[in-house]
């Protein structure tokens, strides 16, 4: 993962030239010294965008589980088709914020972490933890990480730290459209800055994807209990429950980096 460094200073700079208001509210102290208000974050879904079929894990797995028996591959082959490859086997979710802002100047997002649990409450759990960086221009050479991405200011929200992945590399961001096309947005741009417009707000999403091995030893952990099944041509249904939570991370004038956490938002994604 490549981290960026944000240019929040830079952004508010260009604001306060143009004559806008940096901060909003009274400081309290009688000086006339105001301080920006907190932004708003709301995890609103995660949806998995990317997902091969029950009838594609079950061709695949029961030529797996066929392990080379003449007879067992035909009886696949007569019930799901050829194996598809394995790199066709994608998975991949969005996660979908509303953020607020009532202050009189835009707001970047700078950083996201997430922690994402995957068939939560089954034998096959996995936690796997991701940081990500935005920037101005995800392209430009000169973003660099920050010296210490996704940790959090203080101890009211977590931190990078605070996620132990039980398996290496379970997410990824992802860079690129979904199909070619998503209701919202450009995903080429999925590593660009999002800004929440003041006195506003605004829905933004941040397409990840699962590692394809992490995912399919979990699956063929589930559905290795239903091998006699496939072998006899019944197509496996199940679904995956899931638990994610984390933080975002924003730059306000006078207040400096600061942190809100979200979640833990629960579900289960269905292969239909």
């Amino acid at each position: 993962m490549n981290a960026r460094t944000p240019r929040a200073l830079a952004a508010l700079l260009m604001l306060s030239t143009a004559g806008c208001p940096l901060v909003s509210g009274d400081g309290g102290d009688g000086s006339g010294a105001t301080l920006p208000v907190m932004p708003g974050a709301e995890l609103r879904a995660v949806d998995l965008t990317e997902r091969p079929s029950y009838e594609m894990l079950g061709a695949f797995y029961c030529h797996d589980f066929a392990s080379g028996n003449v007879l067992a591959e035909i009886g696949c082959e007569t019930a799901f088709g050829a194996a598809p490859a394995r790199q066709s086997l994608t998975f991949g979710f969005t996660t979908t914020f509303e953020l607020s802002n009532d202050n009189d100047f835009p707001i970047p997002l700078l950083e996201m972490l997430l922690a994402l649990d995957v068939f939560e409450g089954t034998g096959q759990a996995a936690l796997g933890a991701v940081c990500v960086s935005f920037c101005e221009d995800p392209e430009s050479g000169d973003c660099e990480m920050p010296d210490e991405p996704c940790k959090a200011p203080d101890n009211e929200v977590d931190g990078i730290e605070d996620f132990v992945p039980t398996i290496d590399d379970l997410i990824d961001v992802a860079v690129g459209a979904i199909n070619g096309e998503d209701p919202l947005g450009d995903f080429d741009s999925n590593l660009g800055l999002r800004f929440i417009p003041a006195k506003g707000n605004t829905e933004t999403a941040v397409r990840f994807e699962l590692d394809l091995d992490a995912m399919l030893g979990l699956v063929s952990e589930l559905l290795d209990q239903s091998s006699s099944e496939l072998l006899r041509g019944q197509t496996p249904t199940f679904d995956i429950p899931f638990s994610a939570q984390g933080s975002l991370f924003f730059d306000l004038p006078i207040l400096g980096r600061n942190a809100l956490g979200y979640g833990p938002l629960d579900g289960a994604w269905s292969l239909d």
